[in-house]
């Protein structure tokens, strides 16, 4: 185990072009991934919260049995 990891930073050091853009492609994924991820669950959190806010205003005469159609209504 050692020994292939001496070897795998001896080939790397003889190739730094290869281990730059190696390094940089890990770096833009991991870093595309993340931002990525942060964007779409700030949108789907906003939208899931913006619904439960609009559903959760029940008149309490509707309040036994409300169907989410009528209850997101704009009245």
């Amino acid at each position: 185990m050692l020994r292939d990891l001496r070897l795998a930073f001896r080939l790397f050091a003889r190739q730094r072009g290869f281990f730059a853009t190696a390094t940089l492609t890990i770096a833009l994924g991991v870093g595309l991934t993340a931002t990525v991820f942060a964007v779409v669950d700030g949108v789907v959190a906003a939208a899931f919260l913006g619904v439960a806010a609009a559903a959760s205003y029940i008149p309490a005469r509707r309040a036994a049995r409300v169907d989410p159609m009528i209850a997101l209504r704009v009245e």
